[in-house]
């Protein structure tokens, strides 16, 4: 019987992608890469502020993301840029 591996070479379940050990080296690279962003203050897509959300613990958003109502500037196009710290 073939068994499932990871790309490190441990075998891991058949609805598996990875083991256990490369998703949280790979959720901590994101998690780094998302803190660097935050610290900056500036969305990398548009330029524009940076804010953080207070309902969902560590979401950071552009100013410009969601709906219109939402938005710093109503007039201007919307951002997708999101991302989670936490």
């Amino acid at each position: 019987m073939k068994r499932n591996r990871c790309k490190c070479g441990k075998v891991i379940s058949k609805w598996d992608t990875e083991c256990d050990a490369c998703y949280e080296a790979r959720r901590n690279e994101r998690l780094a890469e998302a803190k660097a962003i935050a610290k900056t203050g500036k969305c990398p897509e548009c330029g524009r502020n940076l804010v953080f959300c207070r309902y969902v613990l560590g979401h950071v958003m552009c100013e410009q993301y969601g709906g219109e109502s939402h938005r710093a500037n109503p007039d201007e196009p919307p951002c997708d840029f999101h991302c989670y710290t936490r």
